[in-house]
């Protein structure tokens, strides 16, 4: 085992190989590309490092096959001891072995940042790991203390706001719609992410209220956009689990949006396959109730849900969002690949507008488009941003050549 490196501002790389020689080549080679590498081989030393020193490090490196203690064992060791590095799994074995591998490590709550088959090329792993954040790049997520009566009170406040992330056709780039996407601007904590909120109002009853008071925001901005920028496409709001169990909510909506007129008919709303209830009937009532009433409906995450073919026979939906997990896992992951193209014909067949989120890379546009995606929607085009930011955007994005961008 070599020595824990501690070299200031390098990313630390753990290596894992039970072959002696390849953990002794791999720390060479990215010692050489300037990471600080430590390499263990034998069951003994791996085990002292993970259980003694693994917050050491940002990255591991493992090989799954290692007889006596293989990578499974490794992992489910990591995942005990709360590991918070980045895995990259190396096998020699073919690649649905390390598609499950990587889906184990998942399911454990370890992050992997990539998969490698043996034989390794050098300039191969060099690349893959200068991709990866550092751990200690990572947000920490803040432990806030809310309760029930705080978002309430919040939301009587007018302290909701919401966030929009533009969606442009993979055709020819042009703006078709945005994701309302909602955040609290709270008066002590700053503005807090949904992942803090939505809960909350699931578990306290206020998700309707959640819903509504968005509506107001969007329809206000939806006439901001409508008269500055000449925006004259769709607006896509999220109904939560609890709303779709909540039989008051169309006519609230109806009665809610039927005071702005044109502008509340451009409102689209985003279920996902996982919000979706047990109880169906319920979930096919208010949809189709809003269905009736002029409003299109979406089907967001597609893919991740275990009712995926129920969902797209029952329900009555327009568009189909292909999750961001298996467009950014696409380049790397050959059943992610199949897995997008396959929902993308499928959405075709039934006669759905087909929307890629997560799109990042000009390389995922030009395959999306090869594969008759009509929509992209991720950080390539923009990040979520406040309705006064739209504007600048607008300009920046219609100054670059969208045909040849495809």
């Amino acid at each position: 085992m070599t020595d824990l490196s501690a070299s200031q501002g390098k990313a630390r790389v753990l290596v894992i190989d039970d072959e002696e020689e390849i953990a002794e080549l791999f720390r060479d080679v990215l010692t050489i590309a300037g990471f600080a590498v430590t390499a263990a081989s034998r069951p003994a030393e791996i085990i002292a490092l993970i259980d003694q020193s693994l917050a050491c490090f940002d990255i591991v490196v493992l090989d799954l096959s290692m007889p006596g203690f293989d990578g499974v064992e490794v992992m489910r060791r990591l995942a005990a001891r709360g590991c918070e590095a980045r895995l990259v799994l190396v096998s020699g074995f073919d690649r649905k072995v390390l598609d499950g591998a990587r889906e184990l490590a998942t399911r454990y709550g370890l992050s992997v940042g990539g998969c490698l088959e043996k034989p390794i090329r050098s300039v191969a792993l060099v690349d893959m790991l200068r991709r990866l954040p550092q751990t200690g790049q990572r947000e920490a997520a803040p432990a806030l203390a809310l309760a029930p009566e705080d978002l309430a009170r919040g939301l009587a406040a007018g302290e909701l706001v919401v966030h929009y992330q533009p969606m442009v056709t993979l055709a020819d780039g042009q703006w078709v719609g945005i994701e309302a996407l909602a955040r609290w601007q709270h008066p002590e904590q700053g503005l807090i992410g949904p992942q803090h909120f939505i809960p909350l109002a699931e578990a306290s009853g206020l998700s309707s209220a959640l819903t509504l008071t968005v509506l107001e925001s969007v329809v206000a901005d939806l006439r901001h956009v409508n008269g500055s920028l000449g925006f004259h496409g769709a607006v896509s709001v999220n109904l939560s689990p609890s709303a779709l169990t909540d039989l008051r909510l169309p006519e609230l909506i109806v009665e809610r949006l039927q005071r702005h007129g044109d502008l509340g008919c451009r409102i689209r709303f985003e279920i996902t396959e996982t919000s979706v209830p047990a109880n169906q009937t319920m979930a096919l009532d208010i949809l189709t109730r809003l269905r009736l009433a002029g409003y299109a409906l979406s089907i967001d995450d597609f893919g991740t849900g275990h009712s995926t073919m129920d969902n797209l026979r029952r329900l009555p939906i327009q568009e189909l969002k292909i999750d961001r997990g298996f467009v950014q896992e696409a380049e790397s992951d050959s059943r992610a690949r199949v897995i997008v193209e396959s929902s993308a014909a499928l959405a075709r067949d039934l006669g759905l507008t087909v929307v890629a989120e997560g799109v990042e890379t000009m390389a995922a546009w030009r395959w999306l488009k090869s594969i008759g995606v009509d929509i992209a929607q991720g950080y390539l085009i923009a990040r979520p941003m406040p309705i006064i930011q739209l504007a600048g955007w607008h300009a920046a994005w219609t100054a670059t050549d969208r045909a040849s961008a495809g």
